[in-house]
């Protein structure tokens, strides 16, 4: 019989899934908007909802820098 633990990702593992969407971006945007910045900003919303009805350390930090890229590359991901 397999436990429901064993299908579930653990706390630490949504952690490091949000840490390396976070630093997916960041790295992204180094020198300014990248082509890879929209696919980082979608990684860390996808993050963002794969752990979010979780009490998850960072999410709040997660969610935060989201709405941050949004707004501030708003135009550059309209195009």
């Amino acid at each position: 019989m397999i436990h429901r633990e064993e299908w579930c990702m653990r706390d630490k593992h949504k952690e490091k899934v949000i840490e390396v969407a976070i630093q997916n971006y960041k790295d992204s945007v180094a020198f300014g908007f990248s082509s890879s910045t929209k696919n980082a900003i979608n990684m860390m919303e996808d993050a963002y909802y794969m752990c979010s009805g979780f009490n998850i350390d960072g999410i709040s930090e997660l969610r935060k820098i989201i709405d941050e890229a949004k707004e501030k590359y708003k135009k550059e991901l309209s195009r």
